[in-house]
């Protein structure tokens, strides 16, 4: 898992201390409670109620089943929202980025605004840097782009030229500044029309690329192929200033995500980085397709101190390492809820275990009686495990309903998963009474040892 922030993690002193007094608290709690019940207690009624062995009459009995169903109905709502977490987070990452991740590599240098360069001196570096990259061994392709998907954003207005109407207007137009074979090397289909082109440079027509989502936000099904778009700044929904000449659509490409993977791909521009006049930012991305898995980071460091010694190198990651962080806070809640549900479902059943070991050894006489009067070991197993299963049965019941509760609370943290569906449900049951039956099984095979004539010297 990759968690966010792992880093900066640190044990705190104060949550530390403070989970150590609950744990004292708790334990002093209990005692005193076993305590107080032990004295207050007539003596004739507890020999009268469980014989021997004190304490442990029908009304603790009752209050020990109490308690064990109430923890497996806890650890039930906890499996179920485990369940759903590891859910969310599976279709996380079966979610549609609009381009092949594997074999991709990112880095980010910064430029532009952080050095108060000028656009023409931004593209020379760039162009630069892009021969040397693409000439390292075990590169396919490369290409520079203002904003890698999934690593930030740059939105600016934009408007469909000669429609100064809400209709043809966007505020949060996400702007690309690409160059040639941005598309080709992170796998982006071109639907309509073409990508960016060598001679899309500096002194030509400009022009600009669309992704599917402005198309059908501005077309509507219709073929932007030759209308022209602005960039600029808007009042309302007029433009007021034009940041550059407006841009001929030469091509529609599919959608990419961006910033946010759990949202749709935004409506989207991308302008060849040669004509790039609107600095978006102050750093440049890199990606680069290599043929295998093979790690080129020190070689791409390397290229940058050959073309500009002096240039710094901010992050050097693989497209899955930004996937995955991308994900990290919803594999967090999957790992922690899961943790949680997995210590629940463990204390449950220890404390089943020990309810069940104690059933067993107040009734041990009458065990020692029923093998004297022909009782088959199996039914004594089948007695206990049923005695077990019972009290699971129970605490599946109550947790599904505290479960169906919870779930409509989580919904907001979950991604494209319904809190009602049946399998995270189905599994915790069977989970759970899986766990019950073995947590049973121990006890009744000790039923099952019992010698008979020991058994009946038991009082």
């Amino acid at each position: 898992f990759n968690l966010p922030s792992a880093g900066s993690i640190r044990l705190d002193g104060n949550v530390l201390l403070f989970t150590i007094g609950i744990a004292l608290l708790t334990t002093v709690a209990f005692g005193l409670a076993s305590f107080w019940q032990t004295t207050r207690g007539n003596l004739n009624v507890t020999l009268k109620e469980g014989g021997s062995q004190t304490g442990t009459g029908p009304t603790q009995s009752r209050l020990h089943n109490l308690l064990v169903t109430c923890e497996i109905a806890l650890s039930l709502a906890l499996l179920v929202g485990a369940a759903l977490f590891g859910e969310s987070l599976y279709r996380l990452h079966q979610e549609k980025l609009g381009f092949d991740p594997q074999n991709l590599v990112t880095m980010t240098t910064p430029i532009g605004r952080a050095r108060n360069l000028a656009a023409d001196q931004v593209w020379n570096f760039e162009r630069q840097l892009l021969a040397r990259i693409q000439s390292l061994p075990g590169v396919n392709s490369a290409a520079v782009v203002t904003v890698a998907p999934l690593t930030g954003q740059a939105n600016l207005p934009a408007q469909l030229l000669g429609n100064n109407d809400a209709e043809h207007s966007f505020g949060g137009t996400e702007v690309r500044a690409v160059s040639t074979g941005y598309f080709t090397t992170m796998r982006i289909p071109v639907l309509r029309g073409r990508g960016i082109l060598e001679n899309d440079a500096a002194g030509t027509s400009p022009v600009a690329v669309i992704n599917e989502a402005l198309a059908r936000r501005w077309w509507n099904g219709g073929n932007p192929i030759g209308e022209r778009i602005v960039i600029g700044s808007f009042q309302g929904h007029n433009l007021v200033n034009h940041l550059e000449p407006p841009r001929e659509v030469v091509g529609v490409v599919a959608d990419v995500k961006g910033k946010v993977l759990v949202r749709p791909a935004p409506p989207m521009v991308y302008v060849p980085a040669a004509q790039n006049r609107v600095m978006l930012g102050g750093a440049t991305d890199w990606v680069v397709r290599t043929s295998s898995s093979t790690d080129i980071a020190s070689a791409l460091r390397q290229a940058v101190l050959d073309v500009n010694p002096e240039q710094p190198i901010t992050a050097i990651h693989s497209m899955t390492e930004v996937i995955a962080g991308s994900v990290a806070g919803a594999s967090f809640d999957a790992l922690l809820v899961g943790l949680f549900a997995g210590i629940a479902l463990a204390l449950a059943s220890v404390g089943m275990y020990g309810v069940l070991n104690l059933y067993v050894t107040q009734r041990t006489h009458e065990i020692g009686v029923r093998m004297a009067m022909g009782a088959h070991p199996r039914q004594l197993l089948k007695l206990v495990v049923a005695q077990g299963l019972g009290l699971a049965l129970a605490g599946v019941l109550i947790g599904t309903a505290i479960a169906l509760g919870l779930s409509r609370v989580l919904t907001t943290l979950l991604y494209q998963v319904k809190p009602i569906s049946y399998a995270p449900y189905l599994v915790g049951a069977i989970l759970s009474l899986a766990v019950a039956a073995l947590a049973s099984y121990l006890p009744a095979r000790r039923a099952m040892r019992v010698d008979p004539i020991v058994a009946l010297r038991c009082e």
